[in-house]
């Protein structure tokens, strides 16, 4: 019998995972009881209430990550997609437009198709401001950051219990919101943060329809010309072509390429009398 394995990983699920919430909970009573100078009990809870407001943006993130690869290198092996996927589609299975709905998806890799996408949507970033493409985690690390500096200047830079307990009425307010700013700040992060989803998704909805348009206007431009594209995977039973055929040998079936086909990543060209 083998002997039972026990990892950094099975021991932290086992013991630390369950007391987890113990442990947040126990923590935020000792924040709100001043264990930490500058917190009190209402800019903690706005604190930790921004903290859970960060979820909903953070499970939309892993769709767009390939965003990030795309700014950093400007390519990328990955794609984009919207959080709605089903509904009529205008397009390919790789790069396609909703007819009826905003959904999306815009592939980045391919030789041709793949590189023209990555450049479309390179401009697209460019064109709009730096802020829209703020990562969830960027948003999140801003959140902490205001938390940190708070304690810092509430804690130790500025005497909080005088600056609190001002005698003047209108300075005592002006104080307590200058006390209570910072966390409504960090609070603004996730909601800002969640808002840019859907802007993204309206901007990158956009640009996938005016990839579909424009990969359209190509395959007509090239049909009238009467230029002759065939398929390099059959579209009948998927064998796949790199020489000058026309026909499918496994089916029979005619590869050139019509107006109504979908699949044109996966395409070549052939000179009349080839």
């Amino acid at each position: 019998m083998a002997a039972p394995s026990f990892t950094l990983g099975k021991i932290y699920g086992r013991l630390v995972g369950p007391l987890l919430p113990a442990l947040v909970f126990g923590l935020y009573v000792s924040i709100c009881q001043g264990v930490i100078p500058g917190l009190d009990a209402i800019n903690t809870t706005i604190y930790f209430a921004a903290g859970f407001l960060f979820i909903p943006s953070f499970f939309q993130a892993d769709r767009t990550t390939a965003l990030t690869d795309l700014r950093r290198s400007g390519l990328s092996d990955y794609y984009v997609f919207s959080s709605r996927i089903h509904g009529n589609r205008d397009g390919n299975e790789d790069t396609w437009a909703g007819i009826k709905d905003k959904s999306y998806r815009i592939s980045f890799y391919g030789l041709e198709q793949g590189i023209k996408n990555s450049k479309e949507v390179l401009k697209t970033m460019k064109s709009t401001p730096r802020i829209v493409w703020i990562r969830p985690a960027t948003w999140s690390i801003i959140a902490l950051a205001i938390l940190i500096l708070n304690v810092v200047i509430c804690g130790y830079i500025v005497p909080v219990s005088g600056f609190m307990t001002a005698g003047d009425e209108s300075f005592s307010f002006f104080s307590s919101f200058l006390y209570y700013l910072p966390s409504l700040i960090a609070l603004g992060c996730p909601v800002l943060s969640f808002v840019f989803v859907y802007i993204r998704d309206n901007i990158l909805y956009e640009c996938a329809a005016r990839i579909v348009s424009e990969r359209k206007k190509e395959m007509a431009d090239i049909i009238e010309s009467g230029m002759k594209w065939y398929h390099n995977i059959c579209p009948k039973c998927g064998a796949k072509y790199s020489a000058s055929i026309t026909h499918c040998i496994s089916c029979g079936s005619s590869l050139e390429v019509v107006e109504c086909d979908r699949n044109l990543n996966s395409i070549r060209f052939i000179r009349t009398g080839d």
